[in-house]
């Protein structure tokens, strides 16, 4: 068989990423996404529902939708796109739903609203963290970039001197 060439130089695919790492992700999207990730964890979808580190996969795959729609924010549209393909995999259906991982997923996609009421309150073990989702590295879920680079997560350290300095408000 022959060799494939490369669509994509090195350089080119993470240029790529961090322009994926760049699209912003406002607080109410995250609220929805923490929402859907507690909806997995109900019992009423699924026998065992997503962890918060699976919520951050998701926010990642919408950032790229986003950026293959052309825009530099993530909206919901870009999280219901992706999260059948994206989450159905790790999900089993509860028994007596009669529909598969990925139709179940499309089902609790209908039933969570996009946004919250004013007023009401967070629910779930991720109460005291309303304004952080804590998976080994702590970020704002208000900062532009949700994701603090690699270099800066292993040194726990913001001021990282590889740590590009916009990345660096993510720190709390």
């Amino acid at each position: 068989m022959e060799r494939l060439p490369a669509l994509l130089s090195l350089s080119e695919l993470q240029q790529l990423q961090q322009l994926v790492l760049a699209v912003h992700a406002a607080a109410p999207l995250l609220d929805y996404v923490q929402d859907l990730i507690a909806a997995t964890r109900s019992g009423q979808w699924f026998l065992q529902g997503l962890s918060p580190r699976a919520g951050i996969a998701v926010v990642r795959a919408a950032k790229a939708q986003a950026l293959l729609s052309g825009r530099d924010y993530v909206a919901p549209d870009d999280v219901q796109a992706i999260l059948p393909q994206t989450i159905a995999h790790r999900l089993i259906p509860v028994g007596d739903s009669g529909r598969g991982a990925v139709e179940q997923v499309r089902a609790m996609l209908a039933t969570v609203p996009r946004e919250r009421r004013q007023g009401r309150p967070r629910r779930g073990p991720g109460a005291a963290t309303r304004h952080r989702w804590s998976v080994g590295a702590r970020f704002q879920l208000g900062a532009r970039h949700a994701f603090p680079c690699a270099t800066a997560r292993r040194s726990r350290s913001a001021t990282s001197t590889s740590c590009p300095p916009h990345l660096a408000s993510c720190w709390a």
